[in-house]
C-alpha cells in the first residue's frame, strides 16, 4: 500500500464520514418507523405497510454496514493522521536543511563583512592620518576635510534596504537578532 497524501487521505476520510452519516440517517429512519408500527400494534392498528419483521431485518443489516463504516472512518483518520504526520516531518527536515544552509552561508558573509570592515578601517585611518599632513597645506583643507567626512559618514546598509519596500526586519519566533560585525585585519597589518 503506497503512502496517502495528506489530500487524499483528508478525501478518504471525508467519504467515509459521509457514510457513517448517512447509516446513521438510515438507522434513526428505520428506529423510527419500528416505533411507530410497535405504537400502531399496541394499539390494535392494522399496520400499514413493511412488517416489524422486515424492518427489524433491514436495521441489522444498517447496523453492521454502519459498524463497517466506523471502523472505516476510523482507518481513515489514521491514515490521515500518519500522511499529516509524514508531511510534516519532509517539511521540517527540507527545512531543517535549509536552515543549515543559509546559516553557513550567513556565516561565510559575516566573516567576509568583518574583514571588509577592517581593510576600511585601515584605509579611513591611513586617510585621516595623512590628511593631517595634508591640512598644513590650506588649499587642500577644504577637499581634504570634505573626503575624509564622506568616508567616515555613519553606515546603516539596514535602513537603505529597508527604505526599498521589497525587505522588513525579521520578527518572526522567537528572533530578534543582530550579530556584531567587527573590524578583522590579517596580522602584519595596522
Amino acid at each position: 500500500m503506497t503512502p496517502a497524501t495528506v489530500d487524499s487521505a483528508k478525501e478518504a476520510r471525508d467519504n467515509a464520514q459521509t457514510q457513517v452519516t448517512t447509516l446513521r440517517e438510515s438507522e434513526g429512519r428505520l428506529l423510527g418507523a419500528i416505533d411507530k408500527l410497535a405504537d400502531e400494534a399496541r394499539q390494535g392498528k392494522a399496520g400499514s405497510g413493511r412488517s416489524l419483521v422486515e424492518l427489524s431485518g433491514e436495521l441489522g443489516s444498517i447496523r453492521a454496514q454502519l459498524q463497517t463504516a466506523e471502523a472505516a472512518l476510523a482507518s481513515a483518520e489514521l491514515a490521515l493522521e500518519s500522511a499529516t504526520i509524514t508531511e510534516q516531518r519532509a517539511r521540517f527536515e527540507t527545512r531543517i536543511d535549509e536552515a543549515q544552509a543559509a546559516r553557513l552561508k550567513f556565516i561565510e558573509a559575516l566573516r567576509a563583512a568583518c574583514l571588509h570592515l577592517g581593510e576600511y578601517c585601515v584605509a579611513t585611518q591611513e586617510a585621516i592620518e595623512i590628511s593631517n599632513i595634508l591640512s598644513r597645506y590650506l588649499e587642500l583643507q577644504i577637499p581634504v576635510k570634505n573626503s575624509i567626512a564622506e568616508v567616515c559618514e555613519p553606515i546603516d546598509p539596514l535602513a537603505g534596504f529597508l527604505e526599498a519596500g521589497r525587505n522588513r526586519a525579521w520578527d518572526g519566533y522567537g528572533f530578534k537578532l543582530s550579530f556584531p560585525c567587527s573590524p578583522i585585519i590579517p596580522i602584519g597589518e595596522k
